[in-house]
């Protein structure tokens, strides 16, 4: 049971668009983002979560990888050009307390300013209800939900 509507999210969608489209022509295409606030999850105590979503439409043609692997896989991404990060270096991330607690906020990219309205809803509202599909509590682990483009100012779906 999803706790916004469709018609809720196509408005706060017009809205991003209407701005990055009558704001100043930029060098590149903006990424509309959906960003999630989670509240009463304790990263430490928790089940971590992960999974994958495959959008009808790509958010972003060219998107940038960071390889999280041992040694030998580090060697062999080196030549290709592909960031990397080591289990060790992931263990440090872990380790520091105040870097956890932002990551209580999650991102994640839904589309582009050159999407349609309807492609872009029907993008976030599939990333919506995988996400929170995800959590423990489900709602009640949402803080707030807010969609913005790269130059625009937020706007709050929930």
């Amino acid at each position: 049971m999803s706790k916004i509507t469709v018609a809720g999210v196509r408005a706060q969608v017009q809205e991003v668009l209407k701005f990055a489209n009558d704001e100043r022509k930029r060098n590149f295409v903006e990424t509309v983002e959906l960003q999630i606030s989670l509240k009463g999850y304790d990263a430490q105590h928790d089940k971590r979560f992960s999974g994958a979503v495959r959008f009808p439409l790509a958010p972003r043609p060219q998107m940038a990888v960071c390889l999280l692997g041992d040694q030998h896989d580090l060697d062999r991404a080196k030549p290709h050009g592909i960031n990397t990060m080591s289990v060790d270096d992931l263990k440090k991330l872990n380790k520091n307390k105040k870097l956890i607690k932002k990551i209580l906020c999650l991102a994640v990219a839904v589309g582009n300013v050159q999407m349609t309205a309807d492609e872009l809803v029907g993008n976030l509202m599939l990333a919506i209800n995988y996400m929170v599909s995800l959590l423990k509590k489900g709602w009640q682990n949402v803080g707030s939900l807010v969609i913005k483009s790269t130059m625009s100012p937020a706007r709050r779906l929930y």
